[in-house]
């Protein structure tokens, strides 16, 4: 493994890329084949959804390139780094620097405000100074939420935690924003109004977006799109295979 987050540095124009991915697990005394040699690429500044059945691998891939986990064979490389190759000390360095999440849960801390919530990544990367609170007083405004800065996730809604969410997977400006069911505890309107902010905030933070859903209005609301069956990328539109 590597510890140096500038090596091994590969050359690429794309955001994502992955050669020969495999995933397998055993369970309860059977192997299983999560991903299937799976190879992908994926350009800098992509909005691409991922639909499937359940069952189909879709959050395995997301997992695998958001460093969440390691593959059974093959490389992941994004922004031009081999992921796989890193460490474990320089995969969750860089995963907090490079990358950012907005899952079907906000995953708010309930004990911190909206505000100290926003700030939590750069927290852990040691920012913590007036900059820092003023980058998500901002980010705070861009998702509607500047008079909710100060309240706890119990004193907002569903919707306004997850705008919270988002706002968060922001702050450190990544480079990929990796999102896996947004809107699925979310009514109907709110689940609108999610759709159009992460795909607005996107393309204002010109942000690669990777999102998993089972929504087919929401996947057909993105640029790109690809679709899995059984471990495999099926088919792809707007993106490499």
């Amino acid at each position: 493994m590597n510890n140096n987050l500038q090596a091994p540095l590969i050359s690429s124009a794309s955001a994502i890329v992955l050669r020969g991915v495999t995933k397998s697990f055993v369970v309860e005394s059977q192997r299983v084949e999560a991903l299937r040699g799976v190879n992908l690429n994926i350009e800098r500044g992509t909005c691409v959804s991922i639909t499937g059945r359940s069952g189909a691998g879709k959050s395995t891939l997301l997992h695998i390139i958001g460093t969440l986990d390691r593959p059974s064979e093959g490389s992941v490389t994004i922004g031009g780094i081999d992921v796989s190759r890193l460490s474990d000390q320089a995969t969750s360095k860089f995963r907090n620097r490079k990358l950012g999440f907005v899952f079907q849960s906000s995953n708010l801390l309930p004990e911190f405000s909206a505000i100290e919530n926003v700030m939590m990544p750069g927290m852990i990367a040691g920012a913590i100074g007036l900059q820092a609170r003023q980058r998500a007083t901002r980010l705070l405004a861009s998702v509607g939420l500047e008079a909710r800065i100060a309240h706890r996730p119990a004193e907002l809604s569903g919707g306004e935690q997850q705008r919270v969410a988002i706002a968060r997977a922001l702050f450190m400006a990544p480079e990929v924003l990796l999102v896996d069911e947004p809107t699925g505890n979310l009514d109907k309107s709110t689940s609108l109004a999610i759709q159009d902010l992460l795909l607005e905030l996107a393309v204002a933070h010109k942000t690669t977006m990777v999102l998993v859903t089972h929504d087919q209005l929401l996947a057909s609301r993105m640029p790109s799109r690809i679709i899995m069956e059984d471990g495999r990328v099926l088919s792809g539109t707007g993106v490499s295979l």
